[in-house]
């Protein structure tokens, strides 16, 4: 029985309306880009999906011959202010009404994630700073609808003001909807300079980050956020209960997996005949992942009673793995589907599913994580 990770965050929306004027311009912006080490962890061909979160996309930069005045009585929508860490908000550019701002009142100590839903291609979304000063905006970040969600994982200063602005390519106008996750904390001394992006949902509401390696915690030694909680903390856990009743008595058999030492995380997919998980996390098993094995028969007729509590090795558990389980019978996979927020399965020998049961081993294909 799988067991979610998943926490909910109950997220509420302060708008307040505030009317100024001030010049608007923008600013080129080259993000930085991060290597990822491709690893073939099986045979089989790799999942089609829309994975271009995962790249830096070349985005359409918005460029102005001159400043754009923002009239007093421009549309309300474009001064809102937002102090929670979620957004999702419908708006419309007119010709009277071309560019919508969002301004973020709090502390800019988030990885900023965004994106921009509309039936109009030329709808822009800007994350970018705003100097109260000179009354103008400059863009670091900018998404189209073809984007997809994209992260900003540059260092933010916590002493500048970060807003959203919504605006067109060629003058033109529509609705749309505007999506940010603000939810992941900045990176700390220690992390990987450029957080990755995982996995992002399609409105925003799940937003997975990898932070890197660091040798410095117990257990698994790889960050990885969503929505600000970790995911491979130690409380993490693969259990699988199998229980049948045949009228004269009962098999039952009792899987656990837990504590998990990591060699490897991985991002990838992972598909069989009982699951297809497009994005995945895929952690590695390292020796000393505590696993328990428990195998139960009761015949009421004949009288036959089984208590076993050895796994299909032959040794008795709970027990550590060892060095001997990675080296005879391994590699081990947990696997962690990110569109679920749960841990999905155990990819082993030692799990009878596979060596006995009904699951097929498929393919299992990740790129490792920094």
């Amino acid at each position: 029985m799988n067991k979610r990770i998943t926490r909910y965050i109950s997220i509420a929306m302060i708008l307040i309306m505030a009317s100024c004027s001030f010049a608007f311009a923008f600013e080129d912006f080259e993000s930085g880009t991060f290597d990822v080490e491709e690893f073939t962890l099986s045979a089989g061909p790799m999942i089609e999906e829309d994975d271009s979160f995962l790249n830096n996309l070349n985005n359409v930069e918005l460029e102005l011959s001159e400043p754009l005045e923002l009239p007093f009585n421009m549309h309300a929508r474009a001064n809102f202010w937002f102090s929670d860490r979620y957004l999702v908000y419908p708006g419309n550019i007119t010709t009277t009404n071309p560019v919508d701002f969002y301004f973020f009142d709090g502390t800019a100590n988030f990885i900023p994630v965004i994106r921009v839903n509309s039936s109009n291609s030329n709808m822009l979304m800007h994350f970018g700073t705003v100097n109260w000063n000179t009354g103008t905006f400059s863009s670091l970040l900018t998404v189209n609808p073809a984007s997809g969600a994209q992260i900003y994982n540059q260092p933010l200063n916590p002493n500048l003001q970060y807003a959203l602005a919504v605006t067109t390519a060629n003058g033109t106008t529509g609705t749309y909807t505007i999506m940010a996750n603000f939810l992941n904390p900045a990176r700390s001394n220690g992390e990987l300079m450029f957080p990755q992006l995982l996995h992002a949902s399609a409105n925003l509401n799940s937003v997975t980050i990898n932070y890197g390696w660091n040798p410095n915690i117990p257990g698994i030694q790889q960050i990885v956020r969503s929505n600000g909680l970790y995911i491979l903390h130690n409380g993490l856990y693969w259990e699988d209960n199998y229980f049948f009743n045949f009228g004269h008595g009962y098999t039952g058999r009792d899987q656990r997996l837990s504590d998990f030492q990591a060699r490897n995380v991985y991002i990838g997919s992972f598909t069989n005949n009982q699951h297809h998980i497009p994005h995945a996390l895929i952690i590695e098993i390292e020796d000393w992942t505590l696993w328990s094995y428990f195998y139960s028969h009761h015949n009421f007729d004949t009288g036959l009673r089984i208590w076993d509590q050895r796994d299909l090795t032959g040794q008795w558990t709970p027990r550590r793995l060892t060095l001997s389980d990675i080296a005879l019978y391994g590699p081990h996979y947990v696997i962690i589907d990110l569109a679920k927020m749960e841990v999905a399965e155990f990819v082993s020998p030692l799990n009878y599913n596979f060596s006995f049961g009904s699951s097929t081993w498929g393919s299992l294909t990740g790129s490792l994580l920094p």
